[in-house]
């Protein structure tokens, strides 16, 4: 559990690592992984290309060059990577979030939840075992 808490607060430095590892390790001319259907690979593309504007001071590739060195077989792990990384992180800070505003609330409407017990709950140190009763039989 301890190890599964110190990824979730280096995340946010583990994204951009990956991602300046995708660019550097992906090379022009080598053939697409087997790991990209045709879908993904069109997805991407249409991704890259409304993103043009966003690089083109920065790279002179097309998108359609941009693409094809994301999804290279020497990269296109790296870019499942990320983004499973980039959605792992939306979904922690979205439910951290929520969580948050639940408690707010649920204080507020006369549920009164302890702020020891929310912050269990935050940091994802409650635990989840149940009590249980010894019961005896004459």
């Amino acid at each position: 559990l301890d190890f599964i808490v110190l990824l979730v607060g280096v995340v946010h430095c583990q994204v951009w690592h990956v991602g300046f590892a995708l660019w550097a390790f992906s090379l022009l001319g080598v053939r697409r992984s087997k790991l990209i259907t045709d879908g993904f690979a069109a997805l991407v593309l249409r991704v890259c290309t409304a993103m043009a504007a966003v690089w083109k001071d920065a790279t002179s590739l097309s998108p359609q060059q941009v693409t094809e060195r994301l999804l290279a077989a020497d990269s296109a792990h790296l870019l499942i990577l990320l983004i499973v990384m980039v959605g792992s992180l939306f979904l922690k800070v979205t439910f951290t979030m929520w969580i948050k505003v639940r408690a707010k609330f649920s204080a507020v409407g006369g549920l009164r939840v302890s702020r020891q017990a929310m912050n269990d709950i935050v940091h994802g140190t409650v635990s989840c075992a149940l009590p249980v009763q010894v019961i005896s039989c004459p």
